[in-house]
Order: C-alpha cells, then sequence, then structure tokens
C-alpha cells in the first residue's frame, strides 16, 4: 500500500493510496481543520486502511462509491471475495454515498442494506468539515459512475484515466454516455488535479491541462470521429503503446547493463581487459534489445485494435472449411468382419446371378510323379526318359518339353 499526500492551504487534505493487485486508488479526502474525512473507494485492504485512518486520526464520516465494481467496493471478484465497504461499516457504521443508478449494484455486490446507502444525483454536494465535495454523474464505464470534484481537483474513478477512459464493453456500459462524459471532463479548468481510480498512466496524477496533451479520447469533438476509430486515435493509440514498450524495455536493457558493468571486473582475473570485454557485450546486448524492442512493438501493433462500440458488429472469424462427405451410415462404414461378410453375400449373389460360368479343361492327363516320361530338348532335339519327378525341374526351365510321340 503506498500513498501519497497533500494538504493544501486552505485546509483540504488528500490522501492518493494505491491498493490491490489491480493498482487501484483509494482515496481519502476531508479537513485539515476539524480532521474529518471521507474515504474514496475501500477496498482490498480494509484493515491496513483503518489503521491508517486511526495513526493520522482522522475522524471517518462516510465512503464515496464512484461505481459498484468489485475492486472498488467490495465483492465477489473472479471467484475471489474482495473485503470492502461492507467490512468498513462493520467497525465504522457511516454512510456510503452512491449514485441512484449505481445504488442497486452495489447493494447487490456487497450485500450492504439499503439505509447504508445514500443516493445522490449530479450536482448534489456534501460538506466534511470546511471542505464541500460535489457530486458529478459521469456514465459510460458503468451507468451510475460518478466522480467527485473537490475544489480545483477531480477524483475520477474509471471514467477518466491519465492515458485513456474506462471500458466501454462490459455489462451495463454505454459507448455514447462515455463519449457525453468525455466532453464534459474535458471542458474542466486546465488546472484541475485529476486523481484516477487505477495507476494506469505513467504518473499517478496529472493536471487536466497535461492530460488532454496526451489522452486521445479528451481529444474527439463528435460521436461520429468517436465511433469511426478515426486515424488520428489509432495513430495515438500506436503512439502510446510504442513509447510504452520503448520505455519497458529500456529500463530492462539498464538493468542488464549494470549486471554486465559488475559481472565484466572478473575479467581481470583472466588476464583480459575488463573494458574492451563491457564494449564488446554492451554493443551485442545493445542491437539484441533493438531486435527484440521491434519485435515486440510489431507483435503488439499487429495483434491490437480498437474495440468496436457495436457488440452486434463484433462477429467471430470463423475460416470456411470445405464440406467433405464423409459416410457415416453402419451400411457404408464397416469393419473388417463386415466387410469379409458383406465380400462373401456379394460371391454368393455373383453365383445366382446370371454370370457365365468356365469350365476348365484339363488338356493332357494327369502324370504321376514316379511315372517315366520322355522328354525332348526343343532346341537339339535329344530325347531322354526319366520319372516325371525328374524331368519337371528341366521341364520349367523351358528348354525341355513333354514328347507326347
Amino acid at each position: 500500500m503506498s500513498e501519497e499526500l497533500w494538504e493544501e492551504p486552505q485546509g483540504l487534505i488528500i490522501e492518493q493510496i494505491e491498493i490491490g493487485p489491480m493498482q487501484n486508488y483509494t482515496y481519502i479526502v476531508g479537513s485539515k481543520t476539524t480532521r474529518e474525512v471521507v474515504i474514496v473507494d475501500p477496498a482490498w485492504d480494509i484493515p491496513n486502511l483503518i489503521e491508517h485512518l486511526n495513526q493520522r486520526d482522522y475522524k471517518l464520516v462516510g465512503a464515496l462509491a464512484t461505481h459498484y465494481h468489485p475492486d472498488h467496493v467490495g465483492g465477489s471478484f473472479s471467484g475471489n471475495q474482495v473485503p470492502g465497504v461492507a467490512e468498513l461499516l462493520e467497525t465504522n457504521p457511516v454512510k456510503v454515498y452512491a449514485h441512484k443508478l449505481e445504488a442497486d449494484g452495489i447493494k447487490k455486490v456487497t450485500e450492504i442494506s439499503d439505509s447504508d446507502l445514500v443516493k445522490v444525483e449530479s450536482g448534489d454536494k456534501l460538506s466534511v468539515g470546511n471542505v464541500e465535495i460535489e457530486f458529478l454523474h459521469t456514465p459510460g464505464h458503468t451507468p451510475g459512475s460518478q466522480c467527485f470534484k473537490i475544489k480545483n481537483t477531480l477524483v475520477s474513478g474509471d471514467t477518466l484515466f491519465i492515458n485513456g477512459c474506462g471500458r466501454v464493453d462490459l455489462p451495463g456500459s454505454n459507448s455514447d454516455d462515455m463519449f457525453r462524459s468525455m466532453s464534459k471532463l474535458a471542458s474542466l479548468p486546465d488546472d484541475t488535479l485529476l486523481l484516477p481510480g487505477h495507476n494506469y498512466g505513467h504518473v499517478p496524477n496529472a493536471t487536466m491541462g497535461e492530460t488532454k496533451s496526451f489522452n486521445p479520447y479528451l481529444k474527439i469533438s463528435d460521436l461520429d470521429t468517436w465511433f469511426s476509430g478515426s486515424n488520428f486515435l489509432i495513430n495515438d493509440f500506436e503512439k502510446n503503446i510504442s513509447l510504452a514498450i520503448i520505455d519497458e524495455t529500456w529500463k530492462t536493457h539498464l538493468r542488464k547493463m549494470d549486471e554486465l558493468k559488475q559481472s565484466v571486473q572478473l575479467a581481470v582475473h583472466e588476464q583480459k581487459d575488463p573494458l574492451l570485454i563491457y564494449k564488446f557485450e554492451a554493443k551485442e546486448l545493445f542491437f539484441g534489445m533493438i531486435d527484440q524492442l521491434n519485435k515486440d512493438i510489431l507483435t503488439f501493433l499487429f495483434k491490437g485494435d480498437l474495440p468496436s462500440q457495436n457488440p452486434n458488429e463484433i462477429t467471430e472469424d470463423r475460416q470456411t472449411r470445405r464440406r467433405q462427405n464423409y459416410n457415416t451410415s453402419k451400411e457404408e462404414v464397416l469393419n473388417s468382419d463386415e466387410l469379409a461378410s458383406r465380400n462373401r453375400n456379394i460371391g454368393a449373389n455373383a453365383s445366382n446371378g446370371n454370370s457365365v460360368t468356365q469350365t476348365i479343361v484339363r488338356e493332357q492327363k494327369k502324370i504321376g510323379r514316379n511315372e517315366r516320361v520322355m522328354i525332348r530338348n526343343i532346341q537339339t532335339g535329344e530325347l531322354k526318359e526319366l520319372k516325371y519327378k525328374q524331368a519337371e525341374p528341366l521341364i520349367n526351365t523351358g528348354k525341355w518339353i513333354i514328347n507326347d510321340n
């Protein structure tokens, strides 16, 4: 659990706490004067959050929910039970403030009661000590997603991130609503500090002016462009992904260079020049890094795509296979016994049909093996009288025949 703290001169306290395996941000917002605070999207590690409040001598007076997803308010998530507002209320019985369209979802996933909830609408305000929090309805990610505006600070939940926006391909999401929410937030002053719901950006927070400069979704001015996946949006998408891959690859390369620097020191024991080895190995590492970088970027860009806003247009890519005429009936697919039986039947049926029967007539009388025969050489005319079993090998050579005369 990591944290960042602001205590502004006007008495505002805002703490940004990264928590959980999905890099969620939980926020503590309140008054420096009265020490009264509310907690935004409490989930994952409730005991440590409560201990943190006690250590700071904060008085918890409420919990704010940006939306109903379990990684933000707790509940069943991917087969696991995420601690959240229900566990918080066991030791701190405060009200949970949620948009009226999100209340049923929060009750369902967290199993808190209706009396624990305060249903709010866009424009409603909550006073925490001398600090005023304004609720902004920003649907798109979910029907009742909301942001919280505190002076010149915006806690945006999963509506707006530093480099992107919330997903619109989940149950209850709506791409049209997300575009309108982006347009609403883009109109905020450039000095507004943006605090997102996840640590998905290259920085944990940024001003709206900075965010507008590198978030492509804040540059879209009409629905047609939003839905069309225009060229500039795709280009920004590819650019941001490429830069992120380059950044990670370069950091990995620097770690390898540090390891190389340590390892070449041993070369002196082998009577080798460590500097020469370092230069050679560094060159190989660099070209290897460039090769791997190109492969990683091309692999992602060929596979990556911007999601379609219309689920009806998403079709499965099925390969057309040529239909083959496989015979699967018992009469046509036979095992060896059935095949032999069928052949016997065919033979029997053939004998009963109008087939021509050929009678084999022996033209020569049968000769016993011990019977004496006269054979003649067909070339010389020589005659020999031998037993048939002695004459048979000569006859088989083709040079002798039985002399019938």
